[in-house]
């Protein structure tokens, strides 16, 4: 793990990929890894302002009235943040985001992935520590760490979800219908079609948070190991990963009689989900699969659409990036 943290361009990534779809980074490593997949270094790079900088350039009232409430609220469970040091930490990083994303802003959602992320990262502080020879993070630079790390994430991963009006969020919800109908077992899309039930219902806690908050730990953190790593289509991963919980509860799911015992059936399920190789063991569709459906279904809306023929040359590159997870993986 410490030879791929310092070069992320591993001659044997695909046997790195192996490893991470199979049992996900290295706790001890996780932070790390995070930070350099996620492109915090690139978009630092590219700044211009540091952290503390765009802390200190923070001035707007009725956003900071916003994130107070919200961070008051978020993770209260949690020492770190009941008592004062996470929560302190977590409004800096939210108040600098502002700043470095003004477009963006901050909206609500942000304030429970920004406590996901702080406490995942906080795993690997060396308290006092000059890192020379360590996997940690020098709790001299957790701060800026953290920022960084969060910016990268909602910047190059997820950001398309927060956006205002959530188009994104209703096109890949919309799309997911279409994977579920392609790649589910029959008696789970008729169960769905039977009582109008609409993805759109469930999926903004579901992808807002990358599913931080509707599983339990060790399998969001597997989740967002797999998207970092090599998945810049996020709703790849999200996708497979339903289809997996889909399969593996289909008698729960047949069993339901309406639309909110399908909507009560899939929020516990999620959170039944006891790891990703239970995931993996499901017979449905592997991320290649989907990645390629997704592929083959847009150029064919651009050929209806445009009536030009959309070239096929990069389709297959594309689909062999995914190709390392092979089978039902």
């Amino acid at each position: 793990w410490l030879r791929v943290q310092q070069n992320i361009d591993h001659p044997r990534y695909h046997d790195v990929m192996n490893l991470i779809s199979k049992s996900g980074i290295s706790a001890s490593h996780r932070g790390r890894l995070w930070k350099v997949l996620s492109g915090a270094d690139d978009i630092k790079a590219k700044a211009g302002l540091s952290y503390h900088d765009l802390l200190q350039s923070f001035d707007n009232q009725e956003m900071l009235d916003i994130i107070s409430k919200d961070v008051q609220r978020t993770c209260i469970e949690v020492p770190y943040f009941r008592d004062g040091t996470g929560s302190i930490l977590l409004s800096n990083i939210l108040k600098a985001f502002c700043t470095y994303n003004p477009k963006l802003g901050y909206i609500q959602g942000m304030s429970h992935l920004g406590a996901f992320i702080l406490l995942t990262l906080r795993n690997n502080i060396v308290v006092g520590g000059d890192g020379s020879e360590s996997i940690g993070i020098d709790a001299y630079e957790f701060d800026d760490f953290c920022f960084w790390t969060f910016s990268a994430i909602i910047t190059n991963r997820i950001g398309k979800y927060f956006e205002v009006g959530m188009a994104e969020l209703l096109d890949d919800s919309t799309i997911l219908s279409d994977v579920v109908d392609k790649f589910a077992a029959p008696e789970i899309s008729n169960v769905l079609k039977g009582v109008d039930f609409e993805w759109i219902y469930i999926t903004p806690s579901w992808f807002v948070n990358m599913f931080f908050d509707s599983t339990i730990p060790s399998v969001a953190l597997h989740i967002w190991d797999i998207i970092l790593w090599g998945h810049d289509r996020v709703e790849v991963v999200l996708y497979w990963f339903i289809l997996g919980m889909l399969e593996k509860n289909k008698g729960i799911l047949s069993k339901c009689k309406d639309l909110q015992e399908v909507i009560d059936a899939l929020k516990t399920i999620a959170l039944e989900v006891p790891d990703l190789e239970a995931i993996s063991g499901a017979k449905v569709a592997s991320l290649a699969q989907i990645q390629e459906f997704l592929i083959t279904t847009q150029i064919e809306d651009m050929n209806e659409a445009e009536s030009v023929p959309v070239s096929t040359k990069k389709v297959s590159n594309w689909v062999s990036r995914f190709q390392f997870f092979g089978g039902n993986n």
